[in-house]
């Protein structure tokens, strides 16, 4: 029952959105003068249809109309006539015309076309109670609305959309859909916003009703009423810019009109809550006579069950029997359902037992009816919220996969360049290190043995030879003037002795084992060296010749690791390469590269 009320509540708006939207379309700018032309089509299609496809032949023969526009009028000519079989033909027309180019261009016709159509095709599945296919096109007008700015338009869809969602059970989702849609139509000096603002509202007010949730009715309603007030205080202010409300309307018709049926249902939420407001509903119910809507039928008819609750048994009779004028030989409605059940409780409030008895009877047996058929369309419905469920997780899971995708190339790309750059840095580095050691390996082959003798310090020693550097160094520099009277042959062959029988080799090695050897003091040894060794400590000048036969071996021995080569001179890895780098910039494994890659 729920999902069939909702749908004749929207009945009405729907017929509303369909007159404004469907307008016809790609008109040409001049006709001819005949009377095949669309418009008088579309004049009689309701009642005459046959005629009305005939005439719109006849418009294309004539150039009246385009071949577009002739299919649109035939669809909207069977979805709105009583020709078999009208809303499968319409639905085809449908689809068909969803395909063609007239549709799917990106200019202002194009978008208008294609919304005519699926408005038209809404408003056939919402006839049919075709949950699924009304949720899908709702959507896709939805989102056409909103790509293309139309914001109050796309804002009326995401209300349609939010009640289906709710029918079908997703009733957080639906709400909150709902609710978003009239608070951003609210409050606004558009009298377009205005006019949604009040559709979207009586959607929810439709959607309350059938849960019988009628306390949530009431401040809805008076929130239409509200921003009526507000819009009579100063109608100048707000913007004409609502296409459905053409200029010659009279705005305070329009106004009454929603005014009315505000009041209608703020008047029916008290007398059906819990417990139920006879004095609000009396306050309420006489506004809405007032006016001229609230004493027409529809206002009337509308308003029934306040009359039901007021007691006001007459309204309640005559307002049925005008209804039963209204749907002549239709007894298996809602419509008629909603008569019996009212007649019923008139008549036993007027003692007419027996009636009542008769007429109860008759309700029960086409409410089952009624029910019987709404289990139907439940099944059918639950059918349709399984599909889209269904559906939706497909769309998830692709979605998901396709974001997973995404990331992981993304993560591969990312790591692939960070690679290639630290690649690319290294190589770099690499090139520059090794163009900065060949330099030096020249250098050191260039240059070796006159810096070796002139700029080598003392440093990284054995344990033994520390022991009186400084003092040897003080004596060399106190007796640096008397150096002229020291035989250059005795430091020669000093220095080839140490040469010659490797006595540099030994890690321990002291300047007491060159003066014990070679009888000296140790005044003499410092005398030579002041004079011929550019004026080195020992520690200093032994290390030259250390480095000197370092060299030597790191180019002719390729295969003798750095360590064997340090201990073969006389001075521990951590010194050689110490001694090196001082001099040369590099090490011996990096001058030995160097060597390699010439």
């Amino acid at each position: 029952m729920k999902r069939f009320a909702i749908a004749l509540c929207l009945v009405a708006a729907a017929a509303a959105v369909a007159c404004s939207r469907n307008a016809p379309i790609n008109r040409p700018q001049e006709q001819r003068d005949t009377v095949y032309t669309p418009r008088a089509a579309m004049f009689i299609h309701a009642y005459q249809p046959r005629r009305a496809l005939a005439i719109i032949d006849s418009a294309v023969i004539v150039g009246n109309a385009s071949p577009f526009l002739a299919d649109f009028l035939r669809a909207k000519t069977y979805a709105e006539s009583e020709l078999d079989p009208g809303k499968d033909t319409t639905i085809s027309l449908c689809l068909a015309l969803l395909q063609s180019d007239s549709t799917k261009t990106d200019t202002k016709a194009g978008i208008d076309n294609r919304g005519n159509v699926l408005g038209l095709l809404i408003s056939i599945y919402r006839g049919k109670g075709d949950y699924s296919e009304w949720l899908k096109y709702s959507k896709e007008l939805s989102d056409l609305e909103h790509a293309y700015g139309n914001e109050n338009d796309a804002l009326r869809m995401d209300a349609e959309v939010g009640l289906i969602m709710t029918s079908l059970g997703w009733r957080e989702e639906g709400m909150e859909k709902l609710d978003s849609a009239i608070n951003s139509l609210k409050g606004h000096k558009s009298l377009d916003k205005l006019d949604a603002f009040i559709v979207c509202t009586k959607r929810k007010i439709a959607l309350l009703d059938s849960e019988n949730d009628f306390v949530a009715i009431i401040p809805l309603a008076q929130s239409i009423l509200s921003e009526l007030d507000r819009y009579e205080l100063d109608p100048g202010s707000y913007a004409e810019d609502s296409y459905r409300i053409p200029s010659n309307t009279n705005r305070q018709l329009w106004a009454d009109w929603y005014r009315a049926q505000a009041l209608c249902y703020a008047a029916n939420a008290f007398a059906q809550k819990k417990p139920s407001d006879p004095d609000s509903t009396k306050y309420y119910i006489n506004r809405c006579r007032a006016l001229e809507y609230g004493r027409s039928f529809s206002g009337r008819w509308l308003a029934l069950p306040a009359a039901a609750a007021l007691g006001d048994w007459d309204e309640v009779t005559a307002v049925t029997d005008m209804a039963v004028a209204h749907m002549p030989g239709d007894t298996s409605s809602r419509d008629y359902a909603r008569v019996l059940l009212y007649r019923a409780q008139a008549a036993k409030a007027k003692g007419r037992t027996a009636d009542a008895y008769k007429l109860m009877t008759k309700y029960s047996g086409l409410q089952a009816d009624l029910q019987a058929e709404m289990m139907k369309s439940r099944g059918v419905d639950m059918v349709a919220n399984y599909k889209i469920r269904a559906h939706e997780l497909e769309l998830q899971k692709a979605r998901n996969k396709a974001r997973t995708n995404w990331v992981l190339m993304l993560t591969i790309l990312f790591v692939f360049l960070l690679a290639t750059a630290f690649t690319i840095r290294h190589r770099i580095q690499r090139l520059q290190i090794e163009q900065k050691n060949k330099a030096l390996a020249g250098m050191v082959e260039k240059f070796a043995e006159p810096l070796i003798r002139e700029n080598v310090e003392g440093g990284g020693e054995g344990e033994g030879e520390g022991e009186g550097e400084g003092e040897g160094e003080g004596e060399g520099d106190e007796e640096e003037a008397g150096t002229s009277d020291v035989d250059p042959q005795l430091f020669f062959t000093i220095d080839e002795t140490i040469k010659s029988e490797k006595l540099y080799t030994n890690l321990y090695l002291q300047r007491q084992d060159i003066i014990d050897r070679f009888g000296i003091s140790r005044h003499t040894l410092n005398k030579l060296l002041n004079a011929h060794a550019k004026g080195q400590s020992f520690p200093s000048y032994i290390n030259s010749i250390r480095l000197t036969e370092a060299l030597h071996l790191l180019k002719s021995e390729p295969g003798m690791s750095t360590t064997s080569v340090a201990e073969a001179v006389g001075l521990t890895p951590a010194n050689l390469r110490e001694l090196f780098k001082r001099h040369f910039g590099i090490t011996p494994t990096e001058y030995r590269k160097s060597l390699q890659q010439h």
